[in-house]
């Protein structure tokens, strides 16, 4: 339903000021229980001084809570999942690294189109719709979304923002 709302929706029909930051530690936050039950730790660095963007703020929260949520379904248990917030020129980067097994090669140019997934570690699977949404997303907000393999293992999710839409 989200998804489709996104896409029929007009674009930023609820613009408004968003802080990132405050955001990500309120995601960062409600997911903690879960990190905790699994001795995972969140490293989570974004200069404080970071202007806010204008977005659709529910939206982009939801799309980074589905990297969030797809970072600890694929972590392995006692490992870190990293969140960055930085500021590239007029852009700003939103990266969510995990240290699981990363992505196979073969799924890499699949996993924004509706329904495909891949199984967690544990066997279980998702809805198939968390990152296309997230792409959706990105899109509505002039931005890019990708998804690829860390060098030094896991996944590496990247979600580039212009700052004024």
């Amino acid at each position: 339903l989200a998804l489709s709302r996104l896409e029929s929706s007009q674009r930023h029909d609820s613009a408004a000021p968003c802080k990132l930051q405050a955001m990500a530690a309120d995601l960062l936050a409600v997911r903690q229980a879960r990190a905790d039950a699994a001795g995972i730790r969140f490293e989570f660095d974004a200069n404080a001084a970071l202007p806010p963007i204008h977005g659709e703020c529910d939206n982009l929260a939801l799309a980074l809570g589905n990297l969030l949520d797809n970072a600890l379904d694929h972590a392995p248990a006692a490992s870190t999942i990293e969140l960055r917030i930085a500021q590239q020129a007029k852009t700003l980067l939103i990266t969510v690294r995990d240290r699981g097994q990363g992505i196979p090669d073969y799924a890499l140019p699949h996993l924004c189109e509706r329904f495909y997934g891949l199984p967690r570690p544990d066997g279980s699977k998702g809805s198939g719709l968390g990152l296309a949404i997230v792409q959706e997303v990105a899109r509505r907000h002039g931005g890019s979304f990708m998804l690829a393999n860390h060098p030094d293992g896991g996944a590496l999710a990247s979600f580039a923002l212009p700052q004024s839409i």
